[in-house]
């Protein structure tokens, strides 16, 4: 018999509970407005789960690709044989010899936990559980109990609150504080990742661990003074397909602003309310907006060049596609974008304010 009903009423915790002490087979889907996941249990035990629509946190290849387990080129090429022959991407990557079988096992089974972890933060949601036989790729997979997942989704719904405090946005770039003292040895690893360069997701990725995992010692490390935030970037995913330039002379100019600006940031968004758009503050608050748009755009680039093999030729594509929102393309300035397939070109006209 079929389970549905809403989380407010019977929560995720207890569904996986009853899925897991009956020993059940079968799919749960799990959605709001905007998502869905689908999880498959082979007697009690998680075997798959998908998330829908695409993200890259979720997605198996790029998660070998961010962590440095093949090269975004391997994932492109991979990318487009899965859809031309029909075969998993987990057996194009082997048969490709890019990937060891013990590495793409361990990634998938992360990858398959991130997606289910990302439920115990959901507000709302509605789910459905359909109990039958499963199919799916025995010889990729290592099954998760469901007692494994429920004891961390327990620990990530009480903490995450505390890291959100201390990070409050991923694509925040970490540096190790000068002077500071040792790493105790469990935090080293993730300590050793910090180069001032890179951002948050980016030691996400390079850890090769659960996320909750590395964003809690990047709590500890920060709470510690060992590391601290010094700004924000593009996510890591798109700095190796393009538009380097144009982040540079963005971010420029809104530097030079906030220079001259003289008031603090409360201020300034008075000011924008209030439309006193001369002001060099809120001209810096504008450009600030407009790199956070481009970043939208270039993530939504990445995606649809690793799911269809290259790049949209023209922006439309990624609002018709699902991949970018079309508010990320309404705005005060003007994007201007150019494809060759495999390449891209996007650059900004600032807008003119008066």
């Amino acid at each position: 018999m079929a389970l549905t009903g809403s989380m407010r009423d019977f929560g995720l915790s207890e569904i996986l509970q009853l899925i897991g002490h009956q020993k059940k087979s079968g799919v749960l889907g799990v959605a709001d407005k905007t998502r869905r996941v689908e999880i498959l249990f082979d007697q009690g035990n998680i075997v798959s789960a998908k998330h829908d629509p695409y993200d890259e946190r979720y997605d198996l290849g790029a998660m070998l690709a961010r962590s440095g387990l093949i090269s975004r080129s391997q994932l492109v090429a991979a990318r487009k044989e899965e859809r031309e022959s029909l075969k998993p991407l987990e057996q194009v990557l082997l048969s490709a010899r890019a990937v060891k079988l013990e590495e793409l096992k361990s990634t998938r089974t992360l990858a398959q936990l991130e997606t289910i972890y990302s439920l115990f933060l959901w507000k709302d949601g509605d789910y459905s559980f359909d109990p039958g036989p499963v199919s799916y790729p025995q010889q990729y997979s290592t099954p998760i109990s469901s007692e494994h997942v429920l004891m961390d989704g327990y620990r990530i719904k009480d903490e995450w609150p505390l890291i959100e405090k201390s990070i409050p946005d991923t694509r925040m770039k970490l540096s190790r504080v000068e002077g500071a003292g040792p790493a105790p040895p469990d935090l080293e690893k993730v300590l050793q990742l910090i180069d001032g360069e890179r951002t948050a997701e980016d030691v996400i990725f390079l850890a090769r661990a659960a996320r909750f995992e590395t964003l809690k010692a990047l709590r500890e490390l920060i709470e510690a003074g060992l590391v601290q935030g010094t700004g924000m970037a593009a996510a890591a995913s798109t700095r190796d397909l393009g538009a380097i330039a144009f982040r540079a002379v963005v971010v420029l100019i809104a530097l030079v602003g906030l220079a001259g600006a003289g008031l603090g940031v409360t201020r300034n968004l008075e000011r924008a309310q209030n439309r006193d758009r001369s002001h060099p503050g809120t001209r810096a608050a504008v450009m600030l907006w407009e790199v956070y748009r481009g970043d939208e755009i270039e993530r939504a680039l990445a995606v649809h060049a690793a799911t269809t093999g290259s790049y949209p030729k023209k922006l439309d594509e990624l609002t018709a596609g699902g991949e970018l929102d079309p508010a990320a393309l309404a705005g005060p300035a003007e994007f201007h974008y150019e494809s060759g397939g495999q390449e891209y070109k996007l650059s900004l006209v600032p807008p003119k304010i008066k």
